[in-house]
């Protein structure tokens, strides 16, 4: 489903320094947002539906916008300046403590943008 996270499992098995490791901890890691996926025509699929319903399947390959463009986005200036306005508003109105502007990239630089 379009906007659903991508996450990626590392698995157990790791190669560190020519050495294969088994066992440890599982490790995932997030690789985007799902942007949409591709379907099969009628024609690839076994229909048992003789209805006139949409005959499209989901094939199950997703086309998928990595972790840093999403970043990217969030870190644009005009970004940062909507986020600050918003939590002035909430501070404002006492949701949250004015200790956590950082989690909000109200301390961010526009360096850091690019």
């Amino acid at each position: 489903m379009s906007g659903s996270p991508v996450f990626i499992d590392f698995g157990t098995m790791r190669s560190t320094g020519g050495r294969i490791q088994i066992g440890g901890a599982a490790q995932y890691g997030l690789l985007g947002l799902i942007h949409g996926h591709f379907d099969s025509g009628e024609q690839l699929v076994d229909v048992l539906d003789t209805t006139d319903s949409d005959k499209r399947i989901n094939t199950g390959i997703a086309i998928v916008v990595p972790y840093y463009k999403i970043q990217e986005v969030l870190n644009q200036e005009c970004q940062i300046e909507i986020r600050k306005k918003a939590l002035e508003g909430a501070t404002s109105a006492k949701f949250v403590k004015s200790s956590d502007t950082n989690v909000f990239g109200a301390n961010a630089k526009s360096s850091d943008c690019t």
